[in-house]
C-alpha cells in the first residue's frame, strides 16, 4: 500500500542532451503536502530536472531512471497519457509568467484554456466562478478586474501571481517552479512566498521550486536539495542543512546569504564544470577550498549522517557510513 511519503519518488535519474548528461544520478523522494526547494546557480541542471518531471523532451534528449507518482512510472507512459497528465495532475509555474502568456488574450481567457484542455464541454461561466474563488483565497487584490484585465494590464509581479492560481485551476497533485521569485522586487517576493505557503496550507499540494535564492527557498521548503554540476551534493530537511551543512558548496552558498549589515562573502572562484560526456572526479574539485587529490579522480558517493540527511563528499569521515 502507498503511502504519504511515496507521493513522489526520483531514482537515479539521468537527462542528456546529444549523450552529454546534464542531470546525473539523482534520487530523492517528496511526501503529499511537502515542499522542497532545489539550490544552486546557474548551469548546474536545476531547469532540465524540473522539466524533465513532465517528460519535456525532444529527439535529442534521453531521460533515463525512474520517476514515480503515487506508483506510477511517468518515464514509461506513452505521449497521450502524458498529455493528460501536464497541466492536470502536474502543474508548472513558469520564472516568467509575462512571457509565458499571450497577450492578445484576458486572464479569463488563460483560465479557461487552461480547464478547457483537460475537461471538454466545461463552460466559461463555470471557470470564472472558479478563478475568482481561486484568487480570492489566494489574496489577491480585485479578482474580477484581474479577471477581465490583459497580461499587459497586469504588473509583472501580478502575473506572477496569477500564474499560481491558473497552476491551481485544474487541482493537480504537484506544482513545479521555476526561479519563481528572481524577477521580482523584494515586497512581491513576500506576497509570492506567502502565496506559496497558502498551497501547502489550504490546498495541500506538493511544491518542487528551483531557485538561486536559499534565503527564500528556506522560508518555504521542508527539505532543500543542494544542486552543483548535475548532481545532488547535499540533501536533508530545511533545519538539517541550515544548522549543519557538510558540504563545501552548501556552506558556500549559506556565507552568501547578506546578513543584517548587508555583508555578503567574497564568493566562489570559477565558475559551474562545462558538461561532458566523461566527468571524473567530483564536480567541485576545481572550486573547492579543501580539494583533495583524490576528489580529482574518485567520484564521491550518497553518505548519510541522519535517516533524512545526505551528502556526497570525500571529507565526510568513513564512520559515517556509505550508503549501499
Amino acid at each position: 500500500m502507498l503511502t504519504l511519503s511515496d507521493f513522489l519518488t526520483v531514482e537515479n535519474l539521468f537527462v542528456s542532451y546529444d549523450d552529454i548528461p546534464i542531470v546525473r544520478d539523482v534520487s530523492f523522494t517528496l511526501g503529499k503536502g511537502e515542499f522542497l526547494g532545489v539550490v544552486g546557480e546557474s548551469g548546474c541542471g536545476k531547469s532540465t530536472m524540473l522539466r524533465s518531471f513532465l517528460m519535456l523532451k525532444n529527439e535529442k534528449t534521453s531521460i533515463k531512471g525512474s520517476i514515480s507518482l503515487l506508483g506510477e512510472d511517468i518515464t514509461q507512459l506513452p505521449e497521450e497519457n502524458l498529455r493528460k497528465l501536464r497541466g492536470a495532475d502536474i502543474s508548472m509555474i513558469p520564472q516568467n509568467a509575462f512571457l509565458s502568456m499571450d497577450s492578445t488574450k484576458t486572464i479569463s481567457s488563460l483560465f479557461y484554456e487552461t480547464v478547457r484542455m483537460h475537461r471538454f464541454g466545461v463552460k466559461r461561466a463555470k471557470t470564472d466562478e472558479k478563478a475568482l474563488q481561486l484568487m480570492e483565497e489566494l489574496l489577491l487584490d480585485n479578482p474580477k478586474r484581474i479577471l477581465q484585465s490583459y497580461p499587459f494590464e497586469l504588473s509583472g509581479g501580478m502575473c506572477q501571481r496569477v500564474s499560481i492560481a491558473v497552476a491551481m485551476i485544474n487541482q493537480p497533485k504537484l506544482i513545479l517552479g521555476d526561479e519563481l521569485t528572481s524577477a521580482l522586487d523584494v515586497i512581491t517576493q513576500l506576497q509570492v512566498v506567502k502565496q506559496l505557503k497558502m498551497l501547502k496550507e489550504t490546498f495541500h499540494v506538493s511544491l518542487i521550486v528551483v531557485s538561486h535564492n536559499l534565503g527564500v527557498v528556506s522560508q518555504l521548503s521542508d527539505s532543500i536539495a543542494i544542486m552543483y554540476g548535475g548532481t545532488i551534493v547535499e540533501y536533508g530537511k530545511t533545519a538539517e542543512i541550515f544548522e549543519n551543512p557538510l558540504h563545501p558548496y552548501t556552506k558556500a552558498l549559506i556565507c552568501a546569504i547578506p546578513n543584517m549589515s548587508g555583508h555578503i562573502s567574497a564568493g566562489l572562484p570559477g565558475i559551474p564544470p562545462v558538461f561532458k560526456k566523461e566527468m571524473t572526479g567530483c564536480s567541485f574539485a576545481e572550486r573547492c577550498p579543501v580539494v583533495m587529490e583524490q576528489c580529482k579522480y574518485r567520484e564521491p558517493q550518497d553518505r548519510y549522517v541522519s535517516a533524512s540527511h545526505r551528502v556526497r563528499c570525500l571529507h565526510i569521515k568513513e564512520s559515517v557510513g556509505m550508503v549501499q
